[in-house]
């Protein structure tokens, strides 16, 4: 957590807060400045402690993503290790970097979309500490979205780069909410709802709302 610490001699009686001290010090600077909805954004993660750090090398390897037709799994590998290992990020929030530079080959992956691509079927925890066994969860699941994308999900017809965001949407109509409850199965009356959904589409938006 934050702390205080002495810079130098000449510094004794001043004291130097010691967290995400560039933005701090960046902030610390704006009281002259006129605010817009991006500063209020900043000052907003810098409370929260949501700022994540990415080093250079961490967002070169990120941009080698870009050009990519199709997966490549030796490479997302390589880009998620690096990622996972950054400091504030988590596998959803990774899949979310990839999925704004890639959108034809990466989706995002949240406890919604993922539980809802594999029909309540699976209830893996995506915070895990086990860097392998959240790659190999993500590429399982873009693996899916793509079979969902070629034969449809229950007869419903959605583009690849659709998909994420209509299954987040489809769950959260069923009324599950983010955590449900690991230790038991899913709700009986959420998965009739579900099914309700599936078969009647009109009740489901085209483009969902994004988390």
């Amino acid at each position: 957590m934050a702390s205080y610490i002495i810079k130098t001699k000449e510094q004794k009686n001043k004291k130097n807060f010691d967290y995400l001290s560039d933005v701090t010090d960046k902030l610390d600077k704006l009281q002259h400045s006129k605010f817009d909805i991006n500063i209020i954004r900043e000052i907003t993660l810098w409370k929260l402690d949501r700022y994540v750090c990415l080093t250079d090398d961490v967002i070169e390897k990120l941009n080698t993503l870009k050009s990519l037709t199709q997966l490549d799994e030796e490479k997302t590998t390589v880009v998620l290790d690096a990622l996972l290992k950054s400091k504030g990020v988590r596998l959803p929030m990774a899949s979310t970097y990839l999925r704004f530079i890639n959108p034809q080959v990466y989706q995002i992956i949240d406890a919604r979309a993922y539980r809802a691509a594999f029909d309540y079927k699976v209830n893996e925890v995506l915070s895990s500490q086990d860097i392998s066994k959240l790659i190999d969860i993500y590429i399982e699941y873009i693996e899916k979205l793509r079979e969902i994308a070629q034969k449809g999900y229950h007869g419903l017809r959605v583009k690849f780069e659709d998909l994420d965001r209509f299954l987040y949407d489809i769950d959260k109509k069923a009324g599950f909410i983010v955590n449900e409850d690991k230790n038991k199965s899913y709700n009986s009356s959420k998965l009739k709802r579900w099914k309700e959904l599936i078969n009647n589409p009109n009740e489901l938006i085209d483009n969902p709302k994004e988390k």
